[in-house]
């Protein structure tokens, strides 16, 4: 689970309103703090929503753990969005509309028909 959680926010692909808004699966980018888009970046550090449950990730100066690039940190991270109730895997509704929308995966794994091809 860790490992998907990493691979999500690295490739900026998660279940908050800047991603869903990019896939065309909501209306606006927007959190509903009112001050920015919501990315991850902006429910860490900045999204007023999350104030008290920032403590946590303030008092272990996560600042600093994240330099070292280590499991710790995603721990950190992955105990923070589960205190704010917030998956960023796609819901079961998402995984729906994806598939009502864009056809099943064929067995490539890929949409649309499309097949990836070796170089």
């Amino acid at each position: 689970m860790l490992c998907i959680l990493l691979n999500r926010i690295r490739a900026n692909h998660y279940n908050l309103a800047a991603s869903r808004w990019r896939k065309d699966l909501t209306d606006s980018p927007m959190c509903e703090c009112g001050l920015k888009e919501e990315d991850v970046n902006h429910v860490i550090w900045k999204c007023s929503r999350y104030v008290n449950e920032r403590v946590d990730l303030i008092k272990k100066d996560i600042k600093e753990k994240i330099k070292e690039k280590n499991l710790v940190v995603v721990k950190m991270i992955a105990a923070f969005f589960k205190k704010i109730k917030r998956n960023l895997q796609k819901s079961k509704k998402e995984k729906k509309e994806e598939t009502l929308r864009d056809g099943p995966p064929n067995q490539g794994g890929k949409r649309n028909g499309t097949v990836e091809r070796p170089i």
